[in-house]
């Protein structure tokens, strides 16, 4: 794999990462506005954020391993997420 190819999954990931992180913050939001919101699911949602932030922090271009993992398994639901936007 070249290092522009290695760049281009890493962009991806990278990019994967941050719309998964911006959709949990914005139901957390949108929950906490609710009458009564419901504070497991927004513990939930916080969880998973708190996940991958972290994942997304340790993250480096040598890392194809994580990298494809990333992009197999939140790739598809970033994806997701932008077309019901």
């Amino acid at each position: 794999m070249t290092e522009a190819e290695k760049w281009t999954e890493y962009d991806l990931a990278e990019h994967a990462l941050g719309i998964l992180i911006s959709h949990f913050s914005a139901c957390m939001y949108a929950e906490k506005k609710e009458e009564a919101p419901d504070q497991e699911q927004i513990e939930k949602w916080r969880n998973e954020r708190t996940e991958l932030v972290q994942l997304r922090r340790s993250l480096t271009v040598d890392d194809m391993a994580t990298i494809g993992r990333v992009n197999k398994t939140y790739g598809p639901k970033a994806q997701a997420i932008t077309k019901k936007e």
